[in-house]
């Protein structure tokens, strides 16, 4: 369950506060045992919990803020098609609901 946190987490992190805000990624939260292919292993609930709460606080004070939902930023991270379009806003908020859903499941 601690992994399952931390990986949905980390594109939350990557996404909204990295993209979108310019803020650095959470010294925990960016490690790549929580990157997809990680080993889905995690040895400190505690911390992964601590470290959701801060990252949703700063997501949520830019989403707060009232960025337009159709703002457009540059992408270079892992899925292709973005690099050549942008990461849009809108697209960005559904694509981490999406993903949160399916490890949910």
């Amino acid at each position: 369950m601690a992994w399952t946190i931390g990986h949905v987490t980390n594109m939350v992190d990557s996404w909204i506060n990295a993209n979108f805000q310019g803020l650095a990624p959470h010294p925990f939260i960016k490690g790549h045992q929580f990157q997809a292919g990680g080993t889905g292993e995690c040895c400190d609930w505690e911390e992964v919990l601590a470290a959701t709460h801060e990252i949703s606080k700063r997501a949520r004070n830019c989403l707060d803020s009232g960025p337009p939902i159709v703002q457009v930023i540059p992408y270079n991270g892992s899925v292709a098609f973005l690099r050549e379009t942008g990461l849009r806003l809108s697209y960005a908020l559904m694509r981490i609901s999406a993903h949160h859903f399916i490890h949910a499941a």
